[in-house]
């Protein structure tokens, strides 16, 4: 959410509101987030994602990940479950929370925690935006 112009006298003028559009500032967020970002269509391939995202699985370009799905890759992310998941996700709505998984990445076994929810477009849904969080060290410190 963006402040409203304030059209009072004597109001300090920066200049930034026509340099700083909502789409630039959401990508520096995004960019600059630790957090793994990613986006998603509704048949679940990639559209994007954010650089902390290609470097946690040693990518280098976007390209890499657009119009693939997760299969398509080296990750191993286990049973399917999250297939079903993301699946009812994309046709009811249904946001994920905190939902853990292990996935393999840069040769070892690690454990994340992912937040999905669908974007809408005119109340129908037309994919998905998404993060995760690596717990492997937390993980390893709960006995």
């Amino acid at each position: 959410m963006r402040c409203q112009k304030n059209e009072q006298p004597g109001e300090l003028k920066t200049g930034l509101d026509s340099v700083i559009s909502d789409e630039v500032l959401l990508d520096n967020l995004i960019e600059m987030a630790d957090l793994c970002i990613f986006w998603k269509d509704k048949r679940r391939r990639y559209l994007g994602c954010n650089q902390a995202f290609l470097h946690y699985f040693g990518l280098t370009e976007v390209e890499e990940i657009c119009g693939k799905a997760d299969q398509e890759f080296d990750w191993r992310l286990g049973s399917g479950e999250e297939i079903a998941v993301e699946s009812a996700l994309l046709t009811d709505g249904i946001a994920v929370h905190n939902y853990k998984k292990s996935i393999y990445a840069k040769g070892q076994w690690r454990k994340i925690v992912v937040n999905e929810k669908p974007i809408y477009v005119e109340d129908e849904i037309v994919g998905l935006l998404g993060y995760f969080k690596d717990i492997t060290q937390e993980a390893s410190n709960i006995t």
